[in-house]
């Protein structure tokens, strides 16, 4: 279950009944929009403190519904993307991540343009 549907299914307790039907309302078009969906979450709950604070009671509680991965074993800021790119020289390269486009090739002397393996 994600965020954006545990606070629409708890809304009601934390908002009141009056209130919840537009916090669904804005998680809804938060989803819809897709692109930037951490910004735009951030930015929503930036604006509703109160729901803010139940989500961040939730994460630091013990329940077994709700857990925090902030003490998982590892390095946990990087991912490799796996997502491989050469120029036409050959020189192999991978991307930071999914959402990078292909850069000029890095190699010294080499800047043509990369493509997709």
């Amino acid at each position: 279950m994600g965020l954006a549907q545990l606070i629409r299914e708890n809304a009601p307790g934390i908002v009141g009944e009056s209130r919840a039907a537009a916090i669904a309302a804005a998680l809804d078009q938060i989803i819809a929009d897709g692109v930037a969906l951490t910004a735009k979450f951030e930015q929503f709950l930036a604006a509703e403190p109160e729901i803010n604070d139940w989500l961040n009671s939730q994460l630091t509680s013990s329940s077994d519904l709700f857990r925090s991965f902030k003490d998982l074993p590892g390095d946990m800021r990087f991912v490799p993307s796996g997502i491989l790119v050469r120029c036409p020289d050959g020189h192999t390269w991978e991307l930071p991540d999914a959402a990078s486009r292909p850069p000029s090739c890095p190699e010294p002397g080499c800047g043509k343009p990369l493509s997709h393996l």
